[in-house]
């Protein structure tokens, strides 16, 4: 009988970490969708208003040289990624942890195009920001292929622990079905000898 106990909790153990496993699973499917749409919209937004500011504060600086927006153009980047990766932290959403090291690529490559010292002010701006929305949208596209594999792994995953699941239901009616019969004969067992008494 004891085995029998046994083996009837190491049942229900397993379907309770399976149907755990299958919940997981159906809340990522519905979850991903929405943070898919809200973790895009989010850098997107960000930089969009940061943008914004900075623009403002870029035409109040009267710069004329190239070098010198490149290097204020920049820092202030470098900064708004820290924030958003700091809020992002906060606000538990994707935080895009390649964008810094992709945009340090991206400086690299087009510090080597451009003749900073023979360009105006707006075009170095221009320049700079057109790099910046490039990253912003690969980092999205990024996102969203990791993303999209992620809500396909769950989907394939979901049908094999469903079934999982069936098995270990009837494997546990099974067992119960077992154990009403083995305590039907112990109750028939010891009422025959007790009626045999008297």
């Amino acid at each position: 009988m004891r085995a029998h106990s046994d083996s009837i909790k190491k049942v229900k153990s397993q379907i309770d970490e399976v149907s755990k496993d299958i919940n997981y699973r159906i809340d990522r499917l519905e979850q991903l969708p929405k943070e898919m749409d809200g973790n895009c919209a989010a850098l997107k937004q960000f930089m969009d208003d940061q943008y914004d500011v900075l623009n403002t504060e870029f035409r109040k600086a009267y710069m004329v040289r190239g070098e010198d927006v490149w290097e204020y153009v920049w820092d202030h980047i470098w900064d708004m990624v820290e924030d958003f990766q700091h809020q992002a932290a906060i606000g538990k959403r994707y935080s895009y942890p390649d964008l810094e090291s992709d945009l340090k690529a991206r400086r690299t490559r087009l510090g080597r195009q451009l003749k900073l010292n023979a360009m105006w002010a707006d075009q170095v701006w221009s320049e700079v920001w057109n790099a910046v929305r490039k990253a912003i949208q690969q980092a999205n596209d990024q996102y969203l292929r990791e993303a999209q594999a992620e809500f396909e792994r769950c989907a394939e995953e979901l049908d094999p622990l469903l079934d999982k699941k069936l098995a270990l239901k009837k494997e546990m009616e099974v067992l119960h079905n077992s154990e009403e019969g083995v305590y039907r004969m112990l109750k028939n067992t010891f009422s025959t000898k007790g009626k045999g008494k008297y």
